[in-house]
């Protein structure tokens, strides 16, 4: 195997810190998209952008 101890490379502590966040801000978009309704708030808007658009195009003819 082919190491240069004398490289320039990040210390293995970086990979440790980055995995760890990474892992922890994906358990929290998990949590908050499992005990959120962020669905139903998506489907709310959708439909209110949709109602407002047909109200706008009635109200022109």
């Amino acid at each position: 195997m082919n190491v240069d101890v004398l490289s320039d490379n990040p210390s293995w502590r970086w990979y440790l810190l980055i995995g760890g966040v990474l892992l922890l801000l994906t358990v929290a978009v998990w949590l908050s998209s499992k005990f959120t309704n962020i669905e139903r708030w998506v489907e709310n808007q959708a439909e209110q952008l949709i109602n407002g658009r047909q109200k706008k195009e009635t109200l022109m003819w």
